[in-house]
């Protein structure tokens, strides 16, 4: 088990897959919508992300919840924190390039959970130790479990947000995966408690090329 799914999750995380094929990563499945926090210099400072969790995932937490405390948006609250507080050692999955190189990240403190329709929704913005010049530096993100034990793609129809960098000529393209067949294959025989290092997940990610002119 992964040992960012801290307490409640993890518990819930057992239930999941113990009902779930027990064959085949991923195994819990992630709608992904992004932004960029800018500052007035027109520098990249923080990545927002909002995820929102698949449906039997979240079913689950829901459930568990209920039967813990009596103030739900209290308890996903807290249950966000601690994972956030534990993903922090995976970088919250968060990989950003500047100029080829991975920049450093700080720590997560603003972040936010609830129920939207079915699902567990979970928002937190990801803020970069050092300011990023897209102008003067190639940039490019993507978000992905390394293990690709859960997969994050982003949302039908979402834009990758870019605030200021909007308005002054700068595009964001998301690149598709094109994992090898060999990749493919090697998820499909990865059972929920087998990993294949922390490889294979970068080869499902979905890649944000950020363009200034």
């Amino acid at each position: 088990m992964k040992r960012w799914l801290y307490g409640l999750a993890a518990a819930v995380l057992g239930l999941v897959t113990n009902q779930a094929p027990v064959s085949a990563h991923p195994h819990v499945w992630i709608d992904l919508r992004s932004s960029l926090v800018v500052d007035s210099a027109g520098r990249v400072t923080a990545v927002e992300q909002e995820w929102l969790f698949d449906d039997f995932y979240s079913m689950y937490v829901y459930q568990a919840a209920q039967g813990t405390v009596r103030d739900i948006a209290k308890a996903l609250r807290e249950l966000a924190g601690q994972n956030l507080k534990n993903l922090e050692e995976y970088r919250y999955f968060t990989d950003l390039r500047a100029g080829g190189e991975r920049v450093a990240f700080a720590e997560v403190t603003d972040y936010d959970s609830e129920v939207r329709g079915n699902r567990i929704w979970m928002r937190f913005v990801v803020p970069l130790v050092q300011p990023v010049n897209p102008r003067t530096e190639r940039m490019q993100f993507a978000v992905y479990d390394p293990t690709y034990y859960i997969e994050v793609v982003y949302a039908k129809g979402a834009e990758v947000g870019l605030g200021a960098l909007a308005g002054q000529g700068c595009t964001a393209d998301v690149r598709e995966p094109t994992p090898s067949e060999d990749a493919v294959n090697l998820a499909a025989s990865l059972d929920r408690d087998e990993t294949a290092g922390d490889t294979l997940g970068e080869l499902f990610a979905e890649w944000v090329d950020i363009r200034c002119p």
